[in-house]
């Protein structure tokens, strides 16, 4: 992932662009956090490296403990969809009262079937953010339906 940084900075700051066009001087940048468990496996945070890179429109500001975990949750490898949408419930936190009523990005390192972003989108959404978008990194394909909808759709 370290060699993609600069690249994947620049298609995060083109979104942004994007979003701000949107709600300008008032764009708030959330990144989804690690898991103590990511950080440990991984050594550090790849999301950060990119977050460094990023140029950020003017007025935009990054909330880097915008979210925080309330718990501890199971490693979502292997885990179906509703299994990851099951075990993130609840599990994050918005407690940056500068949120409020503001114009919100989420930023997220992996999608894989969406649980995580749900997780941070409903956390803030409970703490009166405005969540205006979504912009995820990379996407892991092939989860993103349990097996019994694939089999019935």
């Amino acid at each position: 992932m370290r060699a993609a940084v600069t690249p994947l900075a620049g298609m995060l700051s083109r979104g942004l662009a994007a979003a701000w066009a949107q709600h300008p001087q008032r764009l708030r940048v959330v990144p989804v956090p690690p898991t103590r468990r990511a950080v440990r496996r991984r050594g550090y945070v790849p999301l950060c490296d990119v977050l460094r890179r990023t140029a950020y429109p003017p007025g935009a500001t990054v909330h880097l403990n915008g979210l925080s975990w309330t718990r501890a949750v199971a490693d979502q490898r292997g885990l179906d969809r509703n299994r990851r949408a099951d075990n993130l419930r609840g599990a994050m936190v918005c407690r940056d009262p500068d949120l409020a009523g503001a114009p919100v990005v989420v930023v997220d390192d992996v999608v894989t079937t969406g649980a995580t972003i749900h997780a941070a989108t409903e956390a803030l959404l409970s703490a009166a953010a405005v969540v205006t978008g979504v912009v995820a990194l990379t996407h892991i394909p092939g989860r993103r339906q349990v097996a019994s909808e694939r089999q019935s759709g």
